[in-house]
């Protein structure tokens, strides 16, 4: 299976999600899906982004951080902007931390 297919299954089974088996790629279809997300999955061998992984390594000494000061665990958040644009605004987490967040409101 070629990597991209296997970070598509990874998704779908981690996240309880449909992934798109496609033989035909002449229409524009989601990776994977169901009734509350649409998931577009990327991977990449080089060019992920240093900058977010840097940004996770700084976030995750905070949290161990604020940790040993008041015995709270927190998820570690990456906020992104897109430099000029009102609407560029993204938060990334990893997917480990996802789960836990979708487990408590369930």
């Amino acid at each position: 299976m070629k990597a991209w297919k296997n970070t598509e299954e990874i998704f779908a089974k981690k996240l309880g999600l449909i992934r798109v088996k496609r033989t035909d790629y002449s229409s524009s279809e989601p990776d994977c899906y169901n009734d509350y997300f649409v998931l577009e999955a990327k991977e990449r061998k080089q060019g992920f982004p240093r900058l977010i992984e840097k940004a996770f390594i700084q976030c995750e000494g905070y949290v161990d951080k604020l940790f040993k000061r008041d015995g709270i665990k927190r998820i570690p958040l990456v906020g992104l902007h897109k430099w000029h644009t009102v609407n560029g605004y993204y938060v990334v987490v990893k997917l480990s931390d996802f789960i836990k967040i979708i487990k408590e409101k369930k």
